[in-house]
């Protein structure tokens, strides 16, 4: 993909990208300040090449988007290798640390699919100004947000919209002790 679009996830609409001019294109607009990262959409193929985890991790990340099909996005250890693979990769990566959502939805799914296919990654974010909030119809993405995008995906108001919130984010790196094993800690977003 040479520029943005703005496909639906389940938990909002994003603006993403897989080259460099379009990642920074998106930095800007969206007001992103120095450090505020954004996170890659891709498969689960691309989520095992990027990120450095346990085992035990990796089975947690296909169990939860692979067989559930929940809609969940993960923080994990990126591997050093890895950063040849992103454009821009200092406007995804925070100390070592990167953001992944694998595909949500059809169309979503399909894009990482093709992304993989053709040896790209996709980077993105929620289409909306920084710290504005989801936004689960195209209408109500700001007109800064549709006019820096080249294509404009309508793909009907996002299906969790009701709960006016966005996703969950799975820490992969910090763990937690809890009598009987280790466990993932947990945030919700806003």
């Amino acid at each position: 993909m040479a520029a943005s679009s703005t496909p639906q996830q389940d938990v909002g609409y994003v603006i993403v990208a897989a080259n460099l001019d379009a990642i920074e294109r998106i930095f800007i607009v969206k007001k992103r300040k120095e450090g505020h990262s954004m996170g890659v959409i891709g498969t689960y193929d691309l989520l095992t090449r990027l990120y450095d985890l346990p085992d035990g991790k990796y089975t947690i990340v296909r169990i939860f988007t692979e067989e559930l099909g929940l809609t969940v996005a993960f923080v994990g250890k990126m591997k050093e290798s890895a950063a040849e693979l992103i454009s821009n990769v200092e406007r995804v990566v925070t100390n070592g640390t990167l953001g992944f959502t694998a595909g949500e939805g059809p169309f979503s799914c399909e894009l990482a699919r093709l992304d993989d296919e053709n040896g790209l990654v996709m980077v993105g974010s929620s289409a909306n100004l920084t710290d504005q909030g989801q936004k689960f119809r195209v209408e109500d993405i700001e007109p800064e947000i549709v006019e820096a995008a080249d294509l404009v995906v309508d793909y009907g108001r996002q299906k969790w919209h009701l709960y006016g919130r966005a996703g969950t984010i799975l820490d992969l790196i910090m763990s937690v002790y809890c009598g009987s094993g280790q466990t993932m800690r947990v945030y919700g977003r806003s």
